[in-house]
């Protein structure tokens, strides 16, 4: 057939048949046979770089058109095509003057206006791409790459509705495009309207099958949906297509956590964070990874190593509060939400944390308004509509709860933590045969979850199956030591085993780590109010005792109580001088204790001595006590040094029937001797248990005194024996 062609121009009007039937190398076939016959002929070198251009080949379909542009610079076609050809080579600023080199030999052609406004969309200067988008569709209302084009302008400025409008209006007179229906599917999805977004992606890969964009956007959106399973498989299609593709390890990285498949997921952030050590968004993958693994801490310095970059990213502050609830730092995690609110307060993930700080603070009011305004934005967020759940049992609404936490159940049966919550309202609504039956679900029982375990350990201990339940607890607070949760339930359960002071040393951990949880709080108070104090009972050896005169004194403390008193001070009234041989000491449960005293009242008659005890039992709770014992204080008799001293009996003193006895306000001992405390008696003869000594006379004031006496009962001197 080529035998009749005799000029350059047949060989052209051939071509361009062939490349209209995409028969591409027949097409250069033939545009090369033009040029031989003519070189001079610029539409043969301009069709031959559109033919390159359309084999993905820009660079050496830019030397085809500079050619033609040599033979004719006027020719504005070309310069148009050769500012495509630079924009997909990214060379904006070149492309830019190309195209307005186009528009300066025919202003009014829409494809030069077309191809400035893709070279101003390259350079970030959105609303110039729009204006020159706008001129293209003047000049042709009925170009679809100008609709594609206004609709990439208004995408990037935000103008989502009127984008999808312009997307619509292009795929409409083009729909064979699979990248217009890629991005429409792109903005159903960024509008939150998921029910179109498959639909138009699906559209997008039956035309284009190779399509890695509408890949990665079905993986990412079943991601969303939580449709893990479903997402890995589509990210690893769109890695067969091409293994350096970081949008699809991102999807397979998500889709694998997604699927509890932790060890893994970390490997592909980690083999990507390998070859790209800043990317942000998989930096904060792998935080959100650890955080779900339990590895709080690494979690949060990987959150703040990305908010250092993006201080403004709302969901970046969100996660990190949700790290330092896990945390038990609730005031930190308060601060960290609401810096997130404030950038955008319609943030459903942000709303749902703030609701838990709030619910574990007890402002559960606050906490209910601020999960219904994350519900309707989201409103089938199983996870928001179990911390519901859990604002109502809080409330006392245990019954309201349930049905919230079987609706989220509805929507996914396999959700672990709404499982655990169901356990948890049904322990609170007195049903533990039931909740122990969800909470041994395989899904569930099979899993390390600290939260489940601590359920289980409550439902035990409810149960009355102690041991079980303290190896719960303990499993539980073995994943995860700083769970307030389990140390509370923990206390709990050791309470009801009578293993008080255990229990109140777990339940001062768990209000160590809750920062002000008022359930703990009130679960602390009604331990206190049960703990049983030590009951202390004080007796004297003598009451009748003599005006301005020192005498020494037995004075006997015993601890009748089951709790051990610690660091016990006694304090006297001011009716009497008394100087102690003890300033503190402990006393266990059971035992007693002596320590002679010296008194000397400063006023007569029958008066009352006050008496004060203070100390701590259990390590660090505090209590004193007071009470009464009377004196029968006689006036001095005249001092007469050949008088006999006789000794006096040791006497218990009662009041009221009973002996003066402490323990309404309680103290804390330890660790004395058990065994009977051995009393020095004051006087008494042979067989008595006391021993005759010599009497000797005070060097201060000549009294008198026994040879065992401590102090001078006149004049109260200490007496030291050689």
């Amino acid at each position: 057939m080529g035998l009749f062609f005799k000029n350059s121009s047949d060989w052209v009007e051939k071509g361009v048949k062939y490349f209209e039937s995409a028969k591409f190398d027949d097409a250069i076939r033939c545009y090369n046979k033009a040029i031989e016959l003519d070189p001079s002929d610029y539409l043969a070198w301009s069709n031959l770089g559109l033919v390159l251009e359309t084999l993905d080949n820009p660079s050496e379909a830019i030397e085809y058109y500079s050619e033609a542009l040599q033979i004719e610079p006027t020719f504005a076609w070309a310069w148009y095509r050769m500012s495509i050809s630079l924009s997909c080579l990214g060379l904006f600023q070149d492309a830019l003057e190309n195209a307005e080199n186009a528009l300066e030999y025919d202003p009014e052609d829409s494809l030069s206006w077309y191809s400035m406004g893709l070279a101003l969309l390259g350079l970030e200067r959105y609303q110039e791409a729009l204006e020159h988008s706008e001129h293209a569709l003047k000049y042709d209302h009925e170009n679809a790459a100008s609709w594609k084009l206004h609709g990439d302008a208004l995408l990037n400025l935000e103008k989502n509705r009127k984008a999808l409008q312009s997307y619509q209006q292009s795929a409409e007179l083009y729909p064979d495009d699979a990248d217009t229906w890629y991005k429409i599917g792109f903005v159903y999805n960024v509008l939150g309207q998921s029910e179109n977004v498959l639909e138009n992606l699906n559209k997008s890969i039956e035309l284009d099958p190779n399509n890695i964009s509408a890949w990665n956007l079905k993986s990412a959106f079943l991601n969303d949906v939580g449709n893990h399973k479903k997402a890995l498989s589509l990210a690893n299609k769109s890695l067969s297509l091409n293994d350096d593709n970081p949008d699809a390890w991102n999807n397979k990285t998500i889709a694998l956590a997604g699927l509890n498949r932790l060890s893994e997921a970390l490997e592909c952030a980690d083999q990507i964070l390998d070859d790209d050590p800043d990317n942000g968004t998989i930096i904060t993958i792998k935080a959100i990874i650890l955080n779900n693994d339990g590895r709080h801490e690494e979690a949060l310095a990987l959150f703040n190593k990305v908010l250092a970059i993006d201080k403004r990213n709302a969901l970046l502050w969100s996660h990190k509060s949700w790290a330092l609830v896990n945390l038990n730092r609730n005031k930190e995690a308060l601060e960290a939400v609401n810096r997130g609110l404030a950038i955008d307060p319609d943030d459903s993930f942000g709303l749902m944390i703030k609701a838990v700080i709030l619910n574990d603070l007890n402002k559960n009011d606050e906490a209910l308004s601020l999960i219904n305004r994350s519900l309707a934005i989201e409103p089938d967020n199983t996870l928001s509509l179990t911390v519901k759940a859990n604002v109502l049992s809080n409330l006392n609404r245990a019954d309201d709860a349930l049905q919230i936490i079987q609706h989220a159940l509805s929507i996914d049966s396999e959700d672990i933590f709404a499982n655990i919550s169901k356990a948890d309202i049904l322990h609170d609504l007195g049903r533990f045969e039931e909740a122990l039956v969800i909470i041994d679900l395989p899904k569930i029982s099979e899993t390390d979850n600290e939260l489940a375990l601590t359920v289980r350990g409550k439902i035990f201990t409810s149960l009355g199956r102690y041991e079980e339940a303290l190896n719960s607890f303990d499993k539980a607070l073995k994943v995860e030591s700083k769970s307030a949760e389990a140390w509370m339930g923990r206390s709990v359960l050791l309470r009801k085993m009578g293993r008080i002071q255990e229990s109140l040393a777990n339940m001062n951990t768990a209000l160590d780590l809750s920062q002000g949880n008022e359930q703990i709080t009130k679960e602390y108070n009604k331990l206190i109010a049960e703990i049983p104090q030590p009951e202390i009972t004080i007796q004297l050896s003598k009451t009748d005792l003599m005006a301005h005169q020192w005498d020494q004194v037995e004075c006997i403390l015993s601890n009748s109580g089951m709790i051990d008193a610690e660091d016990l001070e006694i304090r006297f009234s001011e009716i009497a001088e008394v100087k102690l041989g003890k300033r503190q000491f402990p006393l266990r449960s059971g035992a007693s204790i002596t320590d002679i005293i010296g008194i000397k009242p400063t006023i007569k008659g029958i008066v009352p001595l006050e008496v004060t005890i203070k100390g701590r039992y259990l390590g660090d709770l505090d209590f004193e006590a007071a009470s009464t014992i009377w004196l029968n204080v006689t006036e001095t008799p005249a001092f007469n040094a050949q008088e006999k001293q006789n000794p006096e009996p040791m006497n218990v003193y009662h009041i009221a029937g009973g002996n003066v006895s402490f323990g309404a306000g309680g103290f804390s001992i330890s660790d004395i001797n058990d065994s009977v405390v051995s009393h020095a008696s004051i006087g008494g003869s042979k067989g008595e248990g006391t021993e005759n000594r010599e009497h000797f006379f005070c060097p201060e004031c000549g009294k008198k005194n026994a040879g065992e006496a401590k102090f001078c009962m006149q004049c109260g001197k200490k007496i030291i024996h050689y």
